[in-house]
């Protein structure tokens, strides 16, 4: 029986296909170039179990990956992981 986890070394981000009206899109290679408001970026930014140890991401690598993927960065604030999009200037 498959369970659908991902346990393999190495796995890496490549790609979203994000989902307009029902359809899928074309593939956004870099993330970074959608919204912060995306669904998409929203899912990456906070569908895991990553936290904060010493500052830095300790995770799933998968998970790591994929949330270094939207430039995010994490924030401990009162023990509390905050997630926000990069500022762009």
């Amino acid at each position: 029986m498959q369970t659908g986890t991902l346990t393999a070394e190495g796995l890496d981000f490549c790609v979203v296909i994000p989902v307009s009206n029902g359809r899928l899109d074309s593939p956004v290679h870099d993330p970074t170039q959608l919204l912060p408001s995306n669904p998409i970026v929203v899912a990456m930014a906070t569908c895991h179990s990553l936290t904060l140890i010493g500052g830095e991401l300790s995770g799933d690598p998968l998970d790591i990956s994929m949330f270094n993927a939207i430039s995010w960065v994490s924030l401990l604030s009162n023990r509390m992981p905050i997630h926000s999009p990069p500022v762009k200037g």
